[in-house]
């Protein structure tokens, strides 16, 4: 079952052709003669054998090394449930549009408005929320830092196996998968346990190594032997700087765009080089992301909900497609503390725009609360769903054929005639409109008497009825087992003591 959506429009441009070069031109020249600085002695070895100019740990790359592991890399890929029973995937190319849950936050706002530390509870709930939700297309809680996780001195890596174990029991949609944090050795223990064999595992992925660079220019020791481990078995890599205008890059959108690409390019070289050094695999997919935005001046907060953030998703997507790879956005999470007016607007109109923009996927499109996405909202997962469903409709487009443009309809009504009785409206006005459940357009009279005036009283009524009502598909009972004893492996490994 593929998820996810179809965009039928034109993807939306900002730059021109030639300024799309301009931008590469640009980049190129910041890796050829500023440099890049790599913390890993193994990513540095292999960029040696292959002549870069390497001093102390900058290392400067040729453009023509660039152009040539550009041609490499997969115009798309499909990323599988770990399930192994379930037929639920997504697809990153061109034309597809997915979202999923927003990343990191700490704290949850609960069903009565209460901010409050995230639990392994909240996990498996708003797993279960998202596995029902229709516009969500890759699973998971995206919660992090539980008050379990605080108690009990875990470290990240056990933290984040155990935050991965309930949310694979908690849907069979795709996942993040190993989980974030976790080092490659121990991200395959799980893989083996969803996959059978290395090649089985190339065929249906269901994971990528996720790079945050160090910007301005830099790549960390942990974050690139990750993706190194994931690129020399041909797995996919994504490279998603998160460049803060004026703080970690320049005060200008042009020049973030530019720092920003050859974050991206620099790291699309490391890999490739890899996977060829290694010689048992074929190239990785990379994907082309995006997390930056703006620094706020007044707060020193990056600031996700900012038109500039929208800007950024357009933007990449644009040079994305220029070089031909999938792409991953960070849209409609919302600087506001609370799901009013503010999120609407911030989460919506981004959203908006990295959907028309192109982006494959987009993250961090359901329920995140800022500033920097500190808390997740059972309301807001809701409302966003409701919101992208919106989206989607503007994606649709319209249809143009003898049944759409309707000439005999409107010719059978004639001058001062009515549609509401007529058989191609109750054919067609079901999948032709948005018909909200969530939003009310109702009139005055009706809304002032009822009971559920209130938009996040009606949110989280939904939002509390699914989790109560909604169950997804089981784990094999072996694979269950299985992932208890790993987990035991994991923390006698890792655990603080």
């Amino acid at each position: 079952m593929l998820l996810g959506l179809q965009n039928n429009l034109p993807p939306l441009t900002i730059l021109s052709m030639e300024q799309v070069d301009e931008i590469h031109q640009a980049s190129l020249k910041v890796l050829k003669n500023t440099g890049v600085r790599v913390l890993s002695q193994q990513a540095l070895d292999i960029l040696k054998e292959n002549k870069c100019e390497i001093k102390s740990n900058t290392v400067f790359i040729d453009s023509e090394l660039i152009e040539d592991v550009l041609h490499r890399c997969p115009s798309s890929f499909t990323w599988f449930s770990v399930h192994p029973d379930s037929q639920k995937h997504i697809k990153l190319e061109s034309g597809r549009v997915n979202y999923t849950i927003s990343h990191s936050p700490t704290h949850i706002i609960d069903f009565k408005g209460k901010r409050r530390r995230s639990t392994y509870q909240d996990i498996e709930d708003m797993t279960r929320l998202g596995d029902a939700l229709e516009m969500m297309h890759l699973g998971g809680s995206g919660l992090s830092g539980t008050v379990e996780e605080i108690d009990q001195g875990l470290d990240l890596m056990t933290a984040a196996a155990y935050r991965f174990i309930y949310e694979v029991k908690n849907t069979d949609k795709p996942l993040f998968i190993p989980p974030s944090g976790m080092t490659p050795e121990d991200g395959l223990e799980f893989f083996n346990l969803f996959r059978e064999d290395l090649s089985e595992l190339q065929k249906k992925p269901c994971s990528w190594a996720w790079v945050n660079t160090v910007s301005p220019l830099m790549h960390n020791e942990t974050m690139i032997e990750y993706a190194l481990g994931f690129a020399m078995f041909g797995l996919p890599v994504l490279f998603c700087p998160e460049v803060m205008a004026h703080a970690t890059g320049p005060a200008t959108l042009g020049g973030t765009l530019v720092q920003h690409n050859a974050e991206v390019l620099s790291g699309i070289v490391i890999c490739q080089l890899a996977n060829e050094s290694y010689g048992i695999a074929p190239p990785p997919p990379i994907v082309y992301g995006t997390a930056s935005s703006i620094l706020d001046p007044r707060t020193a907060q990056i600031t996700l909900g900012a038109p500039e953030a929208g800007l950024m998703n357009v933007l990449t997507a644009q040079m994305a497609r220029h070089y031909n790879l999938p792409t991953r956005g960070t849209a409609g999470c919302t600087d506001s503390k609370v799901l009013d007016a503010q999120a609407g607007q911030e989460a919506a109109m981004n959203a908006l725009l990295a959907s028309m923009g192109g982006v494959n996927l987009i993250v961090n499109a359901f329920g995140g609360l800022g500033p920097g996405i500190q808390a997740a909202s059972y309301a807001a997962m809701v409302f966003n769903n409701e919101s992208l469903k919106a989206i989607n409709r503007v994606l649709r487009g319209i249809e143009i054929s003898d049944e759409a443009l309707a000439v005999d309809v409107i010719h059978d009504v004639g001058p001062g005639g009515e549609y509401l009785s007529h058989s191609h409206t109750l054919k067609h006005f079901r999948s032709e409109f948005f018909l909200p459940k969530l939003f009310d357009r109702t009139d005055f009279e009706v809304f002032e008497k009822s009971e559920k005036q209130d938009f996040v009283m009606r949110a989280n009524e939904i939002a509390y009825e699914i989790i109560n009502s909604h169950q997804p598909p089981k784990l094999d009972k072996y694979i269950t087992k299985q992932l208890d004893e790993i987990m035991k492996n994991i923390h006698k490994k890792y655990v603080i003591k």
